[in-house]
């Protein structure tokens, strides 16, 4: 969420001294052979092997294939990922990283938004920060996700309450704050997905009941959120015009 460069370097060194430890540890078969067992890895594969199949019929210019194919093939780091994180305190640590890099995110975006606070990069506009306002839309979605989980799992009602309401930043930062649209969709998606992996049918309800109430809500009363769906109205009736 911060740095592509600085991901891209992390996910080499990663991947090249997991390949030596386990080459070392003469492991290295039994390793790759449990890492095509996984349905993530085989749909990677499948999916990355289509696009390589597809760039020979493409006429753009070898330069454009390669910059796409070059770009593609991050997806490959994916399989070594789910591997290493197979053991939950990675996988823990992990997402609590995630989730402090997007409240620095959400800290930075409300001092620009309403502190007049130029911060990071300046050619980045409204409340974006480290990326644009697709991607940072789409990890905020995910990570209001993940915090709505973390409020559902803890114990303890201090930290219950804090998980909520760090929740409810990030779905206000999504919904009235990023000039995103596709945040929006994935938002809406994990909110109904969320409420089926409670337990409890009236939970279930609310859940939803609620995100239909809020969209209501928020496009009556919030010009900015009004603009951006009559936006994705206009641009889906350009699509219908040009069919």
């Amino acid at each position: 969420p911060i740095s592509t460069a600085g991901t891209n370097s992390v996910l080499i060194v990663w991947i090249s001294l997991w390949i030596v430890l386990h080459v070392l540890g003469g492991d290295l078969r039994v390793q790759i052979s449990q890492m095509l067992s996984e349905p993530v890895t085989r749909a990677i594969l499948l999916f990355v092997g289509i696009f390589v199949v597809a760039s020979f019929y493409s006429t753009a210019p070898w330069s454009d294939i390669r910059t796409s194919l070059g770009k593609m093939g991050k997806w490959l780091y994916l399989p070594f990922l789910v591997c290493s994180l197979s053991q939950s305190r990675y996988r823990s640590w992990v997402t609590d990283a995630f989730l402090a890099s997007m409240m620095l995110t959400l800290f930075l975006a409300i001092l620009k938004m309403y502190g007049g606070i130029t911060v990071w990069h300046v050619r980045f506009t409204h409340a974006c920060v480290f990326k644009d306002h697709i991607f940072s839309n789409l990890m905020m979605s995910f990570a209001a996700f993940l915090l709505a989980h973390k409020a559902l799992q803890t114990p303890y009602a201090w930290m219950r309450a804090g998980f909520q309401l760090l929740c409810t930043a990030a779905i206000y930062y999504v919904l009235f704050m990023s000039e995103g649209r596709s945040g929006y969709v994935i938002l809406a998606l994990l909110w109904v997905f969320f409420c089926m992996q409670t337990q409890k049918r009236k939970h279930r309800v609310v859940g939803i009941t609620s995100l239909i109430v809020l969209l209501i809500l928020a496009g009556f009363y919030f010009s900015s959120f009004q603009r951006r769906i009559l936006q994705i109205v206009h641009s889906a009736s350009m699509v219908n015009m040009t069919k």
